[in-house]
């Protein structure tokens, strides 16, 4: 096989498409998939590595993250973005593979070792219909539930109330949020709570 990394964006597309569709999502550029609802934005991407990344990772650059998401405009206090990428969502998770696969070398270091947010792409591309199939599996019971959750703002206050900042685990959603008590918290459970009238 041919590798390049439109191959594996074309190979996530042709899988994760037709089945975030269903899911309501309905604008489609490179990696990055959205929904729009009344009040959020819901992102789901599968960012590559580049070359620096990649090697600090310890993979190819055909290896690729996913995160999920979601974004409230009336949250945000700059220009409101329409259709946000993954670093500017309000609520913000890395999705967890399941897979097991002890291939990385983070700084040349020659002991194989693996990690839970990565999908590693092997160089001659044999396993990318393992790993695609394994990304979609992660989007449908990790990254789909936590937008669908997230939408409304009673979770998203909840969320802020209790969830605390954790890395994916295999098979788990790891969640990046703003400090329990930050000032940046408090505010959004303000602006959220102002929403619901």
């Amino acid at each position: 096989m041919d590798l390049d990394g439109r191959v594996v964006g074309q190979a996530l597309a042709k899988r994760l498409r037709p089945i975030l569709r269903e899911h309501g999502f309905h604008r489609f550029q490179g990696r990055n998939v959205w929904r729009r609802t009344d009040l959020t934005v819901g992102l789901v991407s599968f960012p590559s590595m580049n070359a620096y990344v990649a090697a600090g990772v310890g993979c190819t650059t055909y290896s690729f993250s996913g995160a999920a998401g979601v974004y409230y405009p009336a949250l945000d206090d700059g220009a409101r973005v329409e259709w946000p990428r993954d670093y500017q969502l309000t609520f913000r998770g890395m999705l967890g593979k399941t897979i097991r696969q002890p291939y990385f070398h983070p700084y040349g270091i020659s002991d194989g070792s693996d990690r839970a947010d990565v999908w590693y792409v092997l160089e001659d591309g044999s396993n990318l219909d393992e790993v695609v199939e394994d990304a979609v599996a992660a989007v449908l019971a990790q990254g789909v539930p936590f937008i669908d959750r997230l939408d409304d703002p009673r979770q998203a206050i909840q969320s802020l109330l209790h969830d605390e900042r954790r890395n994916p685990d295999f098979g788990s959603l790891g969640l990046l949020s703003a400090g329990s008590g930050s000032s940046q918290r408090t505010q959004d459970i303000e602006r959220l709570s102002a929403l619901l009238g």
